[in-house]
């Protein structure tokens, strides 16, 4: 006897590889996102929240700026020798 042969449409299993790929695909990060940057005065590294790579790729992203990294350490690291 021959073997069965799959005769299922290439739309169908298409669709059914992708509803199983959702299903067991790791959902993204919920929580805030983080990088580190070093502090322009002390040099000790600094998190500072951040967009999610989407954004980034869209364009939609400012680095920190110097003020904003040593506002940061200091409140991070609890420094007072920043000016």
């Amino acid at each position: 006897m021959a073997a069965a042969v799959d005769r299922r449409d290439p739309a169908e299993v298409s669709w059914l590889r992708r509803a199983w790929r959702w299903a067991w695909e790791a959902p993204p990060p919920s929580g805030p996102l983080h990088e580190t940057w070093a502090c322009p005065q002390c040099g000790k590294p600094v998190e500072v929240e951040t967009t999610s790579l989407t954004m980034k790729r869209v364009g939609l992203y400012l680095p920190p700026g110097r003020p904003e990294l040593i506002a940061l350490c200091r409140r991070q690291h609890h420094s007072l020798d920043h000016r």
